[in-house]
């Protein structure tokens, strides 16, 4: 049985993978970090989810490049050569046929660890903007397959192959089922800051939620830090209300895939991997870009739907309760607008 060890701080295009390797009967496991966040308790999705789909999760020990706090990613750089020898145990004790990395700086010392071993790397770049990690790991990986064509300035010609972002084939079966959605309901919202969550949305959302659920029906994915004061929110608001607001940390993949089926609209980050969903299953959306990410990717990402016509823009800076009332009413309002070019896009994307 060949066997593949995938790495990298990018779940969802990973998950999308594993449906297809192991069709190929490929034995696969994923090398990653357990805790979302420098010193605290949430754990991430895949440390979560990949258990209990049965694939092998193996810990390591990384180094988070902070631009915002360089001093931190300094004081901290004592576990690269730690994250490097145990990428190096692991490496040796699986014996994979090749590495398959989805970027982030957990991959740097997997990805190092298997060319030092001679084990063969293939990158795969999700956004416009390529990120640090891929494009050092991209110097000794023997192929990288990139999701845009500007990402291939970053990569050896000889090595870069366009293969868009793999979404998962669940996904393309929501969008399909998209098509024959009831009416005459209240629209649905899903607000998702991604798999961890977006304090600076929710603390948005809290100010606002009585109003919103006025109009319509929400399923909000907080993250685990803000669950339960979100909760508590809920708690205090008229039980009429209250009934139309599902909350949780977080969502598994199969559960999502439920939301966007009755979504009408989704306030998200602009992650390249949420952006091609959300093209895959034809859905508006209003993007709040993470502003201080390498090359401004996020606004980049959310530009592919906003320029179609699907999608709104929300600057981080100017967000609050009230700005954000009013864009996702404005949104509603041209709700029937905003589908058709999301369903435009949607068909490029099937």
């Amino acid at each position: 049985m060949k066997r593949i060890v995938i790495t990298g701080g990018h779940f969802t295009p990973g998950l999308a993978v594993l449906d297809s390797l192991r069709k190929e009967d490929w034995e696969v496991h994923w090398i990653g970090e357990q805790k979302a966040l420098e010193g605290q308790e949430p754990r991430t999705l895949e440390y979560q989810i990949l258990p209990q789909l049965d694939v092998p999760f193996w810990s390591l020990t990384s180094v988070k490049f902070n631009r915002k706090f360089p001093f931190s990613t300094f004081f901290n750089l004592w576990r690269f050569p730690v994250a490097l020898l145990q990428s190096l145990q692991l490496l040796s004790k699986i014996k994979p046929n090749v590495v398959l990395s989805f970027g982030s700086y957990v991959s740097l010392p997997v990805c190092l660890g298997a060319w030092f071993l001679g084990i063969p790397v293939v990158a795969h770049e999700q956004t416009a903007a390529s990120g640090l990690a891929n494009r050092l790991v991209g110097r000794f990986a023997q192929r990288v397959a990139i999701s845009f064509p500007s990402s291939s300035i970053d990569f050896p010609v000889e090595k870069t192959v366009l293969t868009g972002n793999p979404v998962r084939s669940s996904i393309h079966k929501v969008g399909k089922l998209r098509l024959k959605k009831r009416v005459g309901r209240p629209p649905v919202l899903y607000i998702t800051g991604g798999s961890r969550g977006s304090q600076i949305i929710n603390r948005a959302v809290a100010e606002v939620l009585a109003e919103l659920l006025k109009t319509v029906r929400i399923y909000h994915q907080t993250g685990t830090l803000d669950f339960d004061k979100m909760q508590k929110i809920k708690n205090r608001i008229h039980p009429s209300l209250a009934g139309k607001y599902e909350v949780s940390s977080h969502y598994a993949p199969q559960e999502v895939e439920e939301i966007y089926r009755k979504a009408d609209l989704v306030v998200s980050r602009a992650g390249a991997n949420t952006v091609s969903e959300l093209a895959a299953v034809g859905l508006p959306a209003i993007f709040i870009p993470i502003p201080w990410v390498e090359q401004d990717e996020q606004n980049r990402n959310a530009k592919v739907l906003a320029n179609e016509g699907a999608a709104v823009i929300l600057p981080q800076e100017s967000i609050t309760g009230d700005v954000l009332l009013s864009t996702i009413k404005d949104v509603i309002r041209r709700l029937r607008e905003f589908r058709q070019n999301a369903l435009l896009v949607q068909k490029k994307a099937l």
